[in-house]
């Protein structure tokens, strides 16, 4: 798990209704990470986004590593793209 440890959504992000409430993101600890009016466009970018935290240190872990130069340079513009 990464350094921002893993989120996770409070309910499903897309049953809520924006115009009342919205979802909250939350760390491991259940502190909210995301809040406020968030349009859900699929369950699957709900997971997506949740997913984020491990997803970056996979690409971490891949550029420390790998062997290939070309996955470790292609896990290196994913992590600039995430990160800068």
């Amino acid at each position: 798990m990464s350094k921002h440890g893993g989120w996770k959504w409070d309910g499903n992000p897309c049953d809520y209704d924006p115009e009342n409430e919205a979802p909250w993101l939350l760390d491991e600890n259940g502190n909210p990470v995301l809040t406020g009016t968030i349009k859900c466009v699929s369950p699957e970018h709900a997971r997506l986004i949740a997913a984020a935290p491990d997803l970056l240190a996979t690409l971490q872990f891949i550029v420390e590593e790998a062997n290939d130069p070309t996955i470790i340079n292609t896990a290196r513009n994913a992590i600039a793209k995430a990160t800068k």
